[in-house]
């Protein structure tokens, strides 16, 4: 388990706030959050390094005549922030995602409970919530489920509850990997978890494929998210925000995808393609 880096950057204006939450995205941020000065970044550190984030991030605040700070932050009880912080996720009628401690759930037809760990994705971020909406009306019994950069495992989860035959999902910390086997495990559902990249998904004929990540990483391994599925699988991708859609949808198309519709919630946006 490796340490983050806590990116704050100073912004005044809410435009600016966003502009630089879309950036530290770009730059590989595994989530961002705002605050009253401006916007947070988490980056695990090897990426943070890899990636040349200080570097870039000096470049822009110059040019936007602005600053940024960083902090070291190390291996965190994910559970216990959970636990400390946050309600569970309610989608009445359809399905709640909470742990042990939380009670006095509503009755609904899936119910997930998870154990976060050192994982992030408690599926309260819009992202998370537009993914499990996309999903509320699909049948997916019988049907094949790749679910990229599953985190906590939340929506392989949901699919194999609603009756998929074969769930995969891939993360590249074995500590995430670890996290989505026991939550999987937790729910009484197969989901066959791997450790690494797309160069462990070598199946080319899902049904549907989950893509709960941010625009960088899907820009960049597009093809790769393309190939793993059959002609007419269906495709969602989230993590990224509304005005990212074009840069998406373009990248998407040069790969044989079909852009089907997307919805929106708090500036951020949810894709459906279809594979042609």
């Amino acid at each position: 388990m490796q340490n983050y880096i806590q990116v704050s950057v100073v912004a005044e204006t809410e435009d600016q706030k966003e502009a630089y939450s879309a950036f530290l995205f770009e730059l590989g941020a595994e989530g961002t959050e705002e605050h009253a000065d401006g916007v947070f970044g988490y980056f695990p550190e090897s990426d943070y390094v890899a990636n040349a984030v200080s570097q870039s991030l000096m470049e822009l605040c110059s040019e936007w005549k602005t600053q940024f700070s960083t902090t070291v932050i190390p291996p965190t009880n994910w559970n216990a922030e959970w636990e400390s912080n946050y309600p569970p996720v309610i989608l009445e009628g359809y399905c709640t995602i909470a742990a042990d401690f939380h009670t006095q759930l509503p009755e609904v037809p899936f119910p997930i409970r998870i154990h976060p760990k050192m994982s992030f994705g408690t599926g309260h971020h819009s992202t998370t919530e537009q993914m499990l909406r996309m999903m509320q009306h699909i049948d997916f019994t019988g049907k094949s489920v790749f679910d990229f950069g599953c985190g906590t495992g939340i929506l392989g989860i949901l699919a194999a509850k609603k009756g998929a035959a074969r769930v995969v999902g891939n993360e590249i910390e074995d500590w995430s990997v670890e996290n989505a086997r026991d939550n999987a495990a937790i729910n009484a559902v197969q989901m066959d978890v791997r450790l690494g990249g797309m160069e462990v998904i070598p199946e080319t004929d899902f049904d549907y494929c989950l893509a709960n990540i941010n625009k960088h990483v899907l820009l960049e391994f597009m093809p790769q998210i393309s190939g793993c599925v059959r002609s007419q699988a269906t495709l969602w991708m989230s993590g990224i925000y509304v005005h990212d859609i074009a840069d998406i949808r373009e990248k998407a198309e040069q790969f044989g995808l079909e852009y089907v519709h997307n919805t929106e919630l708090n500036e951020w946006a949810c894709i459906e393609f279809r594979k042609l």
